[in-house]
């Protein structure tokens, strides 16, 4: 007899046991409970005591589970009959005690529960969810419990068309929202696609939000969960293009909190990832400008933190077309410059995948606005600009004590410091307001202030102060960054600018080894040096020649050589007179290397030592690391390459300090290039080696193929022709994975080289029409060249291949030579022979 308060009582039959299953009747332990699948709660099911049909889901009767109360068939059906731990489930949603009594007693209850069971309770909890509000927070809870217990019952019986249910528009929807994504997690990591789920829950926030577009979304807690799944489970996701589309739209979004950001950002950096360098820098920042463009007045600042993501600053190269597009007009121009400036600078969110930045860098925001600073100086009209943009900074500064302002007097310190060479028209208009306002409030202000007043009250110099000169000299820079400095000093409207624009991509040219294009920019440099009068321009000139002559080497005379130390001497002279230390340190460098040119080695260390004292003052390591660069090609020139590689080994040391992978690798490639003229090829190969897993971690195909060209050189010095002829295949690899068309047609013409001088004469040819074709794609003269000169080879070898086989396919009718040899005078000789010969008869 069942207790009077058994709900079955209510109008419910009592629970029927099947007999071949031994439980309630509904679908057995080889497929899904009834009213799970199949063709939905309106589909015939199976008789009691009838197996499953194999592979198969089979249906409730009309009406679902429940008679006409379920959510499924429209029309009136006979109640099916409910095993005792359904009719439990729903005891618990009818009682009114407390809920933490009743969870407890769900746990225990799904504990106990078959899979068949599970099947009948998880229909019921669905309709309560949907029908009554106050259940929703027990129906959750008993959903979750069902997931833990029985996920594999639930996947079968959680259809995407109950989806909907989870989710009652008048309670909180971050549990379901939990409850869901837990769901999809597991039905991912099981194999099992989501897409139909995940379009489920993007049209139930299109349809409360009564939008039609999904950036347009506002910001919820279901709208952040739903960037959640799509972070952690991928196919739930709609386009890419989509899904980049809605994350920039939300980060820029002032109603959600940077917490509830944090899916977008890593979605983003996916997609950066996939679209790779450059392309994938000059994309996120068109997103971002977009969003601040979009909405100048209400975009959040928390749209900065997407530069994290790019782990170093933007480069004015990439920024300048994106920029180009808004020089029309000014206007916007200034907006954009003032929108950015105001954002005051947030540390990075913590989502687990941290992009490092090297150490010592300026905040991200503050990197972009200089590099915007360095493109605005590349665009007609740049002095107004500039202007502009350092009196806009000026004004920010002096609105407050906040963050912002403080922010602002930091970035003008920075800009002068560290930001393009420029005129004193640009700045010295800023002093009146630092002098009456800045500087007694902002420590940056009062250092800028200082910095400002020496630049006008250098002597000689015109405006040059000695902070200005330390900038001219690559000392420690990349090569990349110095002539994206140099470039915007040469097109800066002060022709003193301009010198030291031109001196400083002559260096940066002088260290990247291109020494012919470094003379002729110091050819232009000492045209305006003479007009101009320029003192200190022409001591920046005089270091740059004596490195060039110093770099020559033999081919360098030995006046030359003699000259350079000159040069180097009296440049380091002026460089103390000036003083400017950074300079100076550069003049004892040119000097070191001078020395080394005219073998005289141990002056040469010592001249570097001078340098290396007077950076280690300064605090300036990047340079220090150079000191040891220089000092290693001393030590190469006496062909000691285990005192060279001792040196680069500490230059490597000071760049992992500083957290500069990119440098690390440069040095280990040095390092392997020291071994391999030390002949230790075990441990050039190491280094190599190491060089390569530091740029693939950087994402730097071209210096990964640089390193394996290394290598690739040092087989065919070898004569390990095949071997090379592999590692050419590889860098063609390491070109198309990272979509660098232009890399990828180079590779295969020196592959195409490669194979022919293994006489591969077909498949050479094969290769270039490769070449060939790619070059066409993307109208590469350079590349066209290359093909049609390799051509031209290949040509050659086709025809001397048809000769050798014309040879060894006549040879038993034409007696050809087997040895040719070719005499000088040979006619004259056969008539003296002729001759003697007559004479004898």
């Amino acid at each position: 007899k069942l207790p009077k308060t058994d709900p079955c009582q209510l109008g419910g039959p009592p629970p029927v046991r099947d007999a071949m299953y031994g439980g309630p009747a509904c679908g057995g332990v080889g497929g899904p409970p009834s009213g799970c699948g199949g063709g939905g709660w309106g589909g015939p099911g199976p008789a009691n005591g009838q197996m499953m049909p194999p592979g198969g889901l089979h249906t409730a009767p009309p009406g679902g589970p429940f008679g006409s109360n379920s959510s499924g068939g429209g029309a009136k059906a006979s109640a099916v009959k409910m095993g005792p731990a359904a009719l439990e489930m729903r005891r618990l949603f009818l009682e009114l005690g407390p809920e933490e009594g009743r969870r407890q007693r769900v746990a225990d209850l799904v504990r106990r529960a078959s899979d068949r069971d599970a099947g009948e309770c998880i229909p019921l909890v669905l309709d309560r969810l949907v029908n009554f509000a106050s259940a929703h927070s027990l129906g959750i809870f008993a959903l979750g419990e069902l997931m833990r217990a029985h996920p594999i019952v639930m996947v079968n019986c959680l259809t995407p068309h109950r989806i909907y249910d989870l989710f009652n528009p008048n309670v909180d929807d971050r549990p379901a929202s939990s409850f869901l994504h837990a769901y999809l997690c597991y039905k991912n990591s099981q194999g099992l696609g989501v897409q139909q789920e995940g379009a489920k829950l993007q049209k139930l926030l299109l349809r409360r939000s009564k939008q039609q577009d999904l950036r347009r979304l506002p910001a919820t807690p279901l709208r952040s969960w739903l960037c959640k799944i799509w972070q952690d489970v991928p196919s739930s996701r709609p386009d890419r293009q989509i899904v980049a589309a809605c994350c920039a739209r939300w980060v820029g979004d002032q109603g959600a909190s940077l917490e509830e950001k944090a899916p977008c950002f890593a979605l983003m950096r996916q997609e950066l990832e996939l679209r790779g360098r450059p392309e994938g820098d000059a994309w996120l920042l068109s997103m971002l400008l977009e969003q601040v463009c979009r909405d100048p007045v209400y975009h959040s600042p928390d749209l900065q933190q997407l530069l994290w993501l790019l782990g170093t600053a933007p480069t004015p190269a990439v920024l300048k077309p994106l920029l180009s597009g808004l020089a029309q007009e000014r206007g916007r121009l200034a907006t954009l410059w003032v929108c950015l400036a105001v954002w005051a600078p947030q540390p990075q969110v913590q989502d687990g995948s941290i992009t490092a930045w090297p150490p010592g860098s300026p905040p991200p925001i503050h990197a972009l606005l200089r590099s915007m600073l360095v493109a605005f100086t590349q665009l007609a009209g740049a002095d107004d600009l500039c202007r502009t943009s350092v009196l806009t900074l000026g004004a920010i500064a002096s609105s407050g004590e906040g963050a912002v302002a403080a922010s602002a007097a930091d970035l003008l310190l920075l800009l002068h410091r560290d930001g393009p060479m420029q005129s004193s028209s640009i700045w010295l208009p800023l002093v009146p307001l630092l002098e009456n306002a800045l500087a007694h409030r902002f420590p940056a202000a009062g250092e800028l202030l200082a910095r400002l007043r020496q630049r006008g009250s250098s002597g000689g110099g015109g405006g040059i102060g000695a902070r200005t000169l330390d900038g001219v000299f690559c000392l420690g820079a990349s090569f990349e960054e110095s002539m994206q400095r140099a470039e915007a000093a040469k097109t800066s409207g002060d022709e003193k600018a301009k010198v030291l624009g031109l001196l400083k991509a002559a260096d940066a040219l002088v260290q990247a080894g291109r020494l012919h294009d470094a003379a002729k920019e110091v050819e232009q440099a000492q045209t305006l040096i003479r007009e101009l009068k320029f003192e200190e321009g022409r001591a920046c000139s005089m270091v740059i020649v004596a490195k060039i002559y110093a770099k020559q080497g033999s081919l360098s005379t030995v006046d030359q050589l003699d000259e350079a130390l000159d040069l180097a001497s009296d440049a380091q002279e002026k460089f103390r007179k000036f003083g400017s230390k950074k300079s100076e340190a550069a003049a004892f460098l040119a000097l070191a290397a001078a020395r080394h040119a005219n073998k005289k080695y141990e002056d040469g260390n010592l001249a570097a030592k001078e340098a290396q004292m007077l950076l280690e003052d300064l605090g300036d390591k990047p340079a220090v690391a150079e000191v040891y660069e220089v000092v290693t090609d001393g030590y190469l020139m006496k062909d000691d390459t285990k005192k060279a590689a001792k040196m680069m080994y500490k230059a490597k040391a000071i760049q992992m300090e500083l957290g500069d992978r990119v440098k690390e690798g440069e040095c280990m490639h040095r390092i392997g290039k020291i071994e391999l003229q030390g002949r230790d090829t075990d441990k050039a190969l190491a280094a190599l080696e190491e060089a390569k897993k530091i740029f693939q971690e950087l994402g730097e195909h071209k210096r990964v193929a640089a390193v394996m060209t290394t290598h690739q050189d040092s087989l065919m010095k070898k004569g390990k022709v095949a071997e090379a002829v592999r590692i050419g295949q590889q860098i063609v690899t390491v070109f198309h994975a990272a979509g660098d068309t232009k890399g990828e047609g180079n590779a295969l013409v020196t592959l195409a080289e490669l194979l022919l001088e293994k006489n591969q004469i077909d498949l050479s040819g094969k290769v270039l029409a490769s070449a060939g074709q790619l070059f066409s794609t993307i109208r590469d003269g350079e590349g066209m060249i290359r093909v049609n000169e390799a051509g031209a080879k290949l040509k050659n070898a086709n025809l001397k291949r048809e000769v050798e086989e014309s040879i060894e396919n006549n040879n038993m009718f034409y007696n050809y030579p087997v040895n040719t040899m070719v005499e000088m005078n040979l006619a004259g000789q056969v008539k003296e022979a002729l001759a003697a010969a007559k004479k004898g008869l």
